[in-house]
């Protein structure tokens, strides 16, 4: 191969590759255990243009420094839940991939898990008013 159709190629495999995908919005909820928090990642949707493009997407997260857990998503989804323990440090990666295995630079967040759900208000109360003897 040429050096001229080598440059080209690499052009192009540069100009091709999918578009950083937009912001990732966490939000917190409360699980049925006492010290887990639920996490819902509201993944961006495609840009226009890009919806023949990108056929996957990844997210990977990172928790307290662990190990990376990815799951890949089909280009549609629009939302992703999993569970973390209050005070934890997660870190999020997501990446479009395009059908020739291209995969795009990260969308990322770093979040701290913290608890900021109060409580359930009290139910209803009962007043009764009564009369007061009089001596």
């Amino acid at each position: 191969m040429s050096p001229v159709s080598w440059l080209r190629r690499q052009l192009r495999d540069w100009l091709c590759r999918p578009q950083t995908p937009g912001p990732v919005y966490v939000f917190l909820g409360e699980t049925q255990m006492a010290s887990a928090l639920r996490v819902t990642v509201a993944l961006p949707p495609l840009a226009a243009g890009e919806a023949g493009e990108v056929v996957k997407r990844r997210l990977t997260r990172i928790v307290n420094g662990g190990e990376p857990v990815s799951v890949e998503f089909d280009a549609t989804e629009v939302s992703t839940v999993f569970d973390v323990e209050q005070d934890d440090v997660v870190n999020l990666a997501l990446v479009n991939i395009d059908d020739a295995g291209n995969v795009s630079a990260p969308s990322t967040r770093e979040f701290t898990a913290l608890d900021t759900i109060p409580p359930a208000a009290p139910g209803e109360m009962d007043v009764a008013v009564t009369e007061v003897p009089v001596e």
